[in-house]
């Protein structure tokens, strides 16, 4: 059970659905330099930390409720005295319901200070029969202590300390950037600008879908101090994780360039991260 709390006014709901996102925000700048080299701005804190400023938001977050509930939680939120433009206290039942409000690498016990910042409801369903359905948006204040569990190995693919992944099922979405241009003049005939194959640039996106541990441990890596902005080994032999021209290599030092990283709890103790590296050197 999740109970916000307001004061001393409260209100129980059961979990919500699967399917729901938590987006975590990192203040970096990403900029490529004329040699193509992806680089990366990460803003400390007045004590030099990494991290301080960045943020989640638990997104498409769904229930369905029978009609007197849904007036007793809209109501809730329209309050002025309880949830409305106002920090609240979002309680994870102490018997671990599986609900992950801040992402897998934060557990799902404790108090969550949030607060809600935006919220459509529908009218009335068919299906199921008088309910109604509510999608709400919240950003994470504060997150309790947690310690991540130990991991549970499901494959052999590795993304800087953490191993044991799973192999992304849907494969890998390559882009190659070369680096030239075209353009045709008045004659017809093409003329290149060309900086040179070595300034190519290979991009991989692909999908890690992970249980519990790995998705926390991942998480952990990518947004602590040896993942973000910095570069990332990924390990995979036979993989071609950087499509068919670097087949040969097995070892790829990377950095991440997809951000906001956003995960998805999908089902029941699993999680998908779409993820987005781009090809430093390989070995």
């Amino acid at each position: 059970m999740i109970t916000f709390i307001a004061g001393a006014n409260s209100i129980t709901v059961n979990p919500p659905q699967y399917g729901y996102d938590v987006e975590i925000n990192l203040p970096m700048q990403m900029a490529v330099s004329c040699d193509s080299q992806y680089s990366f701005f990460d803003p400390p804190d007045s004590l030099g930390v990494l991290g301080t400023y960045d943020y989640r938001v638990l997104k498409n977050i769904k229930w369905k409720m029978p009609l007197s509930q849904q007036i007793a939680f809209q109501e809730f939120f329209r309050n002025a005295i309880k949830g409305r433009c106002e920090n609240i206290t979002m309680r994870m039942d102490a018997s671990r319901g599986g609900f992950y409000p801040a992402g897998p690498d934060k557990g799902d016990t404790g108090d969550f200070i949030v607060r809600l910042t935006d919220q459509a409801q529908s009218g009335m369903l068919h299906k199921p029969w008088k309910y109604f359905e509510n999608e709400l948006e919240f950003v994470i204040i504060t997150c309790p202590s947690y310690t991540l569990p130990a991991q549970v190995t499901e494959g052999h693919f590795q993304i800087g300390t953490v191993s044991g992944l799973r192999y992304p099922q849907n494969g890998f979405n390559i882009d190659v950037q070369k680096n030239f241009s075209h353009v045709v003049t008045q004659s017809g005939l093409p003329y290149a600008i060309d900086e040179g194959s070595t300034s190519d640039t290979w991009i991989s996106s692909f999908d890690i879908e992970a249980n519990e541990s790995k998705s926390a441990a991942l998480i952990a890596f990518m947004t602590g101090t040896s993942g973000r902005g910095s570069d990332i080994t990924i390990t995979s032999a036979n993989t071609n994780v950087f499509g068919a021209e670097k087949s040969t290599y097995s070892i790829f030092t990377t950095k991440m360039i997809g951000y906001p990283i956003t995960i998805t709890h999908n089902r029941k103790g699993t999680f998908a991260l779409p993820l987005k590296f781009w090809l430093k050197s390989a070995a």
